[in-house]
């Protein structure tokens, strides 16, 4: 399912969603409670200072607190917690060959400003990628 197609009116975000490339890049996803860990794919125009949307093969049980890192354009570790996952089905692969099962939202928790700031940061270096 397309973002805002075929879904339930939920809450508005309280801020609009800045446009940014469409560009996908391979995150990688540690659930905390197993310690497994699993490749995700993150488009980047689904990335804000607050959270972020992927695609992942599984099923993420939601509040399972979750250690994501992606390294584009440069490595960073954020902490996150799930906070939706439903089933994906989509006949074209828009991806890659490989079917992602499921979408999932991730919204990251923070220990103090510093690792907010850092992620913010993050955030307008994507914004700045033409």
């Amino acid at each position: 399912m397309i973002r805002g197609f075929g879904q339930k009116k939920k809450q508005k975000r309280k801020e609009k969603r800045k446009d940014l490339p469409f560009r996908r890049v391979i995150a990688k996803l540690q659930l905390s409670s197993t310690k497994t860990v699993i490749d995700v794919r993150v488009f980047l125009n689904d990335f804000t200072d607050k959270g972020l949307g992927c695609f992942v093969n599984q099923s993420l049980p939601v509040k399972e607190q979750v250690n994501v890192v992606l390294d584009y354009p440069r490595n960073i570790y954020i902490r996150g917690e799930v906070v939706w996952c439903t089933p994906y089905t989509m006949d074209t692969k828009v991806i890659r060959e490989e079917d992602f099962k499921y979408r999932a939202g991730i919204k990251f928790l923070f220990d103090d400003k510093e690792e907010e700031d850092a992620v913010r940061i993050f955030h307008e270096e994507i914004m700045k990628i033409t």
